[in-house]
């Protein structure tokens, strides 16, 4: 039996095994989510944890207490992180997740990873719930917005749809968003829905998102959250909502008037004013609008060119007049004054002909084969094909051009008897009868086609605001096309196993996560604006894509940069020594301009950069 020499026990004692711990974005947006006081907000309005029967039973018998586990706030604080770090980790995955974090370094000494239990967590969006999710996210964003010194001059909101999965056969009366069978806006079929709206401001940090029933329009998020934010705002006089055509009801423009908000809105082509405002417009050539904006066309060598008019256009509201006696909320009727801005593109004019012209070509394909399948009837008076004639006219749809048609004579012969016939018959004499046959036209009709191609590549957008010094048509297109910051928030929340599949049964759960979601998409976009921010103040960059220098990371690309930091650690009897490795200049301004220390706050002994 062989010994183990001494001298290696002593090497052993001098030279301990070394740890290490994977670090990524977790200590970053741990840091993000202090500066807003996610969990100290959460914490203040939860009620307090009931000691278990185990902290019962431990002090009857004298015994060492067992540790006190996260707060609410701290569970949330560890399912955000979880979103940004490794998408979503569903509940009951979260303890084997968290295990590999630096839990008690993140989370304090009374903190274990196998606190984070799928019970806890669960446990934790009923006590979100509970406190209220609207009013929590009012506060945290509030707090954010002094905070980080971010405005609100603008708000881009929508609705979009998520599919979930399980059967949620639920009571009426169950509270909270409902999974249930809506219009898709991603094109799934036959498949339960949630509905979630989102409003942001211009810089695309959440200041409302909630979730709703599956059956849900846009209509009641823009009015709730409009509300939501006015209250917040304590009704701000400057501020600006933007939406898609679904705004442009008289209830939510009400709302907005009644608030003091302005708006940008699409008008729908089936709006009521829709077709007098383009007639107003094109009383003036379009090659005589004002040009907007003028670049370069990705499909052709020529410039994309946008112009506009404006034009009075009245809008009827309906505004809020306070509740009568049985709690209903009575309306104002109102007519006023806005202005509709009327946009031709070149480009999109383009498009529209090519889609036009199809559609023409398409209609008029499928009427030609109608007509021909319909001119080789025969019919026995003169009536019938004309009654015949008229209904083909009548129900052939062909746009673009139009259906000719007119009845015709003709002798046919009857059957002949059976047999070979005489040869010395003459023609005259072999049996005919009378009867009608339709021959129809299909001609294009230049005068629809012309109209219709008059509004080619024009669309409206109706704004609160007078065009002039301070609301240019340059600036009414821009702020528009900023919608964008509230579409690219549903496709984050979309993106592959984040958000789906949601596996929660009760919808006070799903409404919380929802509140998860929203606290993650904020945390995601305020790093993202402040290191862009930043960076152009400084006029630096950090490694992008492909270790390219970039101004303007997303923060996906931050967290690619933060994936090869670790930490490593060994603990001698002279004491503990920890060395971040990986971390680089970039990060460490990245740290910088975030407000966040260059050792991440993981050391508190002895700490070396590798």
């Amino acid at each position: 039996m062989s010994s183990t020499p001494s001298s290696e026990i002593a090497n052993a004692a001098i030279f301990p095994e070394p740890r290490f711990e994977h670090i990524g974005i977790v200590p970053v947006a741990l840091g993000i989510l202090r500066q807003m006081k996610v969990a100290e907000f959460i914490d203040e309005c939860a009620p307090p944890k009931v000691p278990g029967p185990q902290h019962t039973l431990a002090r009857s018998l004298g015994q060492t207490r067992p540790l006190q586990g996260p707060s609410s706030g701290q569970c949330i604080e560890a399912m955000v992180v979880s979103i940004l770090e490794a998408g979503r980790v569903t509940l009951y995955a979260m303890e084997d997740w968290i295990r590999n974090l630096p839990v008690q370094d993140y989370w304090g000494e009374q903190v274990l990873s196998n606190h984070f239990t799928d019970d806890r967590l669960a446990d934790t969006l009923d006590v979100v719930w509970d406190i209220g999710l609207d009013s929590t996210f009012t506060r945290i964003m509030g707090h954010s917005m002094v905070r980080y010194g971010l405005t609100a001059e603008r708000l881009h909101s929508d609705g979009s749809t998520i599919a979930v999965q399980g059967a949620y056969d639920l009571p009426d009366d169950t509270v909270g968003p409902i999974p249930l069978r809506g219009f898709s806006k991603d094109n799934k079929r036959d498949c339960k829905q949630l509905v979630v709206g989102a409003t942001v401001q211009q810089d695309g940090i959440p200041l409302a998102f909630s979730f709703y029933d599956g059956n849900t329009t846009d209509q009641p998020i823009y009015r709730e959250h409009m509300e939501r934010i006015a209250d917040a705002m304590r009704g701000s006089k400057n501020t600006t909502f933007i939406a898609d055509c679904k705004l442009c009801d008289r209830y939510c423009l009400g709302a907005l008037y009644a608030q003091g908000m302005h708006t940008i809105t699409l008008l729908p082509r089936s709006h009521a004013n829709h077709a007098s405002t383009l007639d107003a417009a094109l009383n003036l050539p379009i090659d005589q609008w004002h040009i907007i904006e003028q670049r370069p066309s990705r499909s052709s060598d020529e410039p994309t060119i946008f112009r506009g008019v404006v034009v009075p256009i009245d809008m009827q509201l309906s505004v809020p007049n306070g509740v009568d006696s049985e709690g209903q909320h009575l309306f104002e009727s109102k007519t006023v004054q806005w202005s509709a801005l009327v946009v031709h593109s070149s480009q999109l004019a383009q498009n529209h002909e090519a889609e036009l012209q199809s559609k023409w070509d398409k209609a008029s394909a499928t009427a030609e084969k109608q007509a021909r399948a319909v001119s080789k009837l025969q019919f026995e008076t003169q009536s019938a094909a004309q009654e015949a004639l008229t209904l083909f006219i009548k129900d052939t749809r062909c746009t673009g051009s139009t259906v000719h048609g007119k009845v015709v004579e003709e002798l046919i012969r009857t059957p002949r008897r059976r047999g070979r016939p005489r040869v010395d018959l003459p023609p005259s004499t072999i049996p005919t009868k009378q009867a009608w046959r339709i021959e129809i036209s299909i001609e294009p009709d230049e005068n629809a086609r012309t109209e219709a191609l008059k509004t080619a590549g024009t669309f409206v957008l109706v704004s609160s605001k007078q065009f002039g010094e301070t609301l240019t048509q340059a600036d009414a297109l821009h702020q528009y096309r900023e919608q964008f910051q509230v579409e690219t928030a549903f496709r984050w929340l979309k993106q592959p196993g984040l958000v789906a599949p949601i596996l929660l049964h009760t919808p006070k759960r799903i409404a919380a996560l929802g509140f998860v979601f929203a606290v993650a998409l904020a945390v995601y976009r305020i790093i993202q604006h402040r290191v862009r921010t930043g960076l152009a103040r400084e006029g630096k960059t950090i490694p992008g894509n492909n270790h390219q220098p970039t101004s303007s990371p997303t923060t996906a690309v931050i967290a690619k940069l933060f994936h090869d930091v670790h930490r490593i650690i060994i603990a001698s009897p002279q004491g503990t020594m920890v060395w971040l490795k990986g971390l680089t200049p970039a990060h460490k301004l990245v740290l910088s301009l975030l407000g966040l220390p260059d050792d991440l706050g993981l050391s508190d002994k002895l700490c070396q950069v590798l």
